[in-house]
């Protein structure tokens, strides 16, 4: 939308003459909200569908109250949006009236569509439909063509198409007293130049009007013999008469002076006989005229009265027709409503449907993945028994060979108690003899005490030796038996 606006206005209208309107915030029509997005290919379709929405005013509340903040005809929103000329052929020619039809404002479509610098064909459409609203002012006492001159036309063109519904609207001002040429003067967008001199042009006098015609010269001569005149002026009107005058005796211009009187009688004479006659045939054709007037007024008042009384039959056809039709649109309105009641209780039932189905065939895939991974742990138990089974069989092997080494194992535990004990002894044995000998040797002379003492050093790493390789092989053994066991564990 350009930089011109729709005004709001501060008032309420009710529905009025059988009008339909919806409220722009709660129920606006398909065709209204496509309008309003410009969408027009939308918008002609809405209009195939439901043609009767061309005919609802749309209207807009200020919150919080009943208020009207404005109210439109689809054609006055449409016109204001710079529409093509195929949306605004089809919603005049659905609802002609909507062209006839002022807002809340006053304002008609015309107006809008000159504020928005709408097509040449769009102002032809609307001109055409309504030609009286180029004379239609707004609250600001603006005229169409002070729209145009304010925010320009389209083309220059439309500026002559506005002034030829009517030129009175040429020099007519707006509520500041400013004419169209006084505003586009003031404004200030592309081709301005253009619409001032197409302005300029229209206001100068028109150089083809014509004159009336001048009465017949013997007609005016004759007046002006009969009426008092100035000297001068019958003098000049006479003249032509007059034969021309000859220096000589005063007894030749006497002679000339009374053959003019004469001619001038003669023309006189003339001249009334001629009016005469145009008076008495003025009379006749009155009469003829009158008589013809006469039969014609009488032709017409019977067509007149015929005409009336077609008026009002036709009337009250029509406004039994027209309480049918609204009727019928509330019946319609109502069936719509539960329709669309209808409607949006199969679209919920719909969308549970596909709900559930969405649930089912989840729930399905979930049972075939859990039945599937079933099978695949039923195979996999399978195979694991069979395996536990074969390691079974394994193990039992494992324990029959461990038994037959325990109790191998057993006996040469029991051989080592025998030869640990054995040892034991041994060792006791000879701790004793080496106390003994240890009495011995104190007793001994102290000569042969480093003999006794090497003697006893050799004595004592023979039997460590001894000692300790017995122990060892018993590490060893308790070692191999300690991984015997272990490995039957597992």
């Amino acid at each position: 939308m350009s930089a011109y606006k729709m005004v709001s206005s501060h008032g309420h209208r009710s529905r009025q003459n059988g009008e339909y309107e919806v409220d722009f915030d709660t129920n606006i029509t398909d065709l209204y909200k496509c309008i309003t997005d410009e969408k027009w290919d939308a918008a002609l379709e809405a209009l195939e569908r439901s043609p009767r929405e061309a005919k609802i005013w749309v209207v807009r509340h200020h919150d919080g109250s009943d208020e009207v903040m404005w109210r439109f005809l689809p054609l006055h929103s449409a016109c204001a949006r710079k529409p093509p000329t195929s949306i605004v052929s089809a919603l005049i020619n659905i609802h002609p009236e909507a062209a006839r039809c002022a807002d809340d404002q006053g304002m008609y479509p015309l107006h809008y569509a000159c504020g928005n610098q709408a097509s040449k064909d769009v102002i032809r459409l609307l001109l055409v439909a309504n030609p009286q609203a180029a004379k239609a002012s707004d609250p600001r006492g603006m005229l169409p063509i002070h729209h145009l001159a304010c925010w320009g036309p389209s083309s220059t063109s439309v500026i002559g198409m506005v002034l030829v519904a009517n030129r009175e609207v040429a020099d007519a001002t707006d509520a500041d007293g400013k004419t169209a040429l006084d505003l586009v003067r003031e404004a200030d967008y592309t081709g301005k130049k253009e619409v001032i001199a197409a302005l300029e042009r229209w206001l100068k006098p028109h150089p083809h009007t014509k004159r009336a015609p001048s009465p017949d010269p013997s007609i005016f001569r004759y007046l002006t013999v009969n009426t008092k005149r100035e000297p001068s002026a019958s003098k000049s009107l006479t003249s032509p008469l007059r034969s021309p005058t000859f220096t000589g005796s005063d007894a030749k211009s006497v002679s000339d002076e009374s053959y003019t009187k004469e001619a001038d009688a003669l023309t006189i004479a003339r001249l009334r006989k001629e009016l005469s006659n145009l008076r008495t045939d003025h009379r006749s054709r009155e009469q003829e005229w009158e008589e013809k007037m006469d039969n014609i007024n009488t032709k017409l008042r019977s067509k007149c009265l015929e005409m009336e009384t077609n008026v009002n039959d036709t009337t009250k056809a029509l406004k039994e027709a027209i309480d049918r039709v609204q009727s019928l649109e509330v019946i319609s309105e109502e069936k719509d409503i539960d329709l669309k009641v209808k409607e949006e209780s199969l679209l919920e039932k719909d969308n549970r449907m596909k709900e559930l189905s969405r649930q089912i065939n989840r729930n399905q895939r979930e049972y075939t993945d859990t039945f599937s991974d079933f099978e695949s742990e039923r195979n996999d138990l399978r195979l694991n028994l069979t395996e536990v089974s074969e390691h079974c069989e394994i193990f039992k092997s494992k324990a029959d060979n461990m038994s037959d080494r325990l109790g191998s194992l057993f006996v040469s535990l029991s051989c080592m108690m025998e030869q640990q004990s054995a040892l034991v002894k041994l060792i006791e044995e000879r701790e004793l003899r080496e106390a003994e000998r240890r009495e011995m040797r104190r007793n001994r002379a102290r000569e042969m005490l480093e003999v006794e003492e090497q003697n006893e050093d050799a004595l004592k790493i023979g039997n460590h030796r001894e000692i300790t390789s017995v122990f060892n092989k018993q590490a060893k053994e308790m070692d191999a038996i300690a991984a015997v066991i272990a490995a039957s564990r597992t």
